[in-house]
């Protein structure tokens, strides 16, 4: 009498694989994320981490995903509060109708990484006085593009702001790039793939200092 077992072990073997292959995309929350993410549309605002942490992560898993919402607030409206959002694989994506901002009173980071992408009318990073956050494009195939042409990038608006583009990221903004805004803020932009302005100022990048 021969066993099955070894052929039932590769039957299920092979089923396994085949569904990590075919899984779909996820979308993770941790702590506070309101609404849904997956719920989520053009009218409502995302908030990641109010009350408490929170953190959303996009993975699209070789699956279409996106999350669309009006406003995307990362560290929303406690100072003390953290918050991180991962865009990672094609075609994951965040899309929103108006802003995202990356630390807006707590601190936050958005990393978009392996092909991600982030769509926005205009975008901030470290908002307000006492935030200290961070925006990372990573990938020859992840970006972050802004559409609006009457607001700048602000990286470090009143807080503290890194932006990194590493290994071929992009961001594009139509504007213009602002780091270290006001008096007391810091801005760090570090550029190892591309940044793009307004095609007639190209690369536009303003630093504020104290006097």
């Amino acid at each position: 009498m021969h066993s099955t077992q070894p052929y039932s072990l590769s039957v299920a073997i092979l089923a396994l694989a085949l569904a990590a292959a075919n899984a779909p995309a996820e979308v993770i929350t941790t702590g506070y994320v309101n609404p849904d993410p997956v719920t989520a549309n053009s009218s409502t605002y995302l908030v990641i981490g109010d009350a408490i942490d929170g953190t959303l992560t996009i993975d699209a898993n070789g699956s279409d995903h996106d999350v669309t919402c009006d406003t995307a607030m990362i560290a929303y409206n406690t100072d003390g509060v953290s918050a991180a959002v991962t865009v990672e694989g094609s075609p994951s994506s965040l899309t929103s109708q108006y802003a995202v901002h990356v630390g807006w009173e707590g601190d936050a980071t958005l990393n978009v990484l392996s092909g991600g992408i982030v769509t926005s009318d205009s975008g901030s990073i470290g908002v307000k006085s006492g935030s200290v956050s961070s925006a990372t494009i990573d990938g020859s195939d992840s970006s972050w593009t802004m559409a609006t042409t009457f607001q700048s990038f602000s990286v470090g608006y009143q807080g503290d702001g890194t932006l990194a583009i590493t290994g071929g990221g992009s961001v594009t903004t139509q504007v213009g790039v602002n780091a270290g805004y006001y008096s007391g803020s810091t801005g760090r932009v570090i550029v190892d793939g591309d940044l793009v302005a307004q095609p007639h100022r190209p690369h536009r990048l303003v630093v504020f200092d104290d006097p």
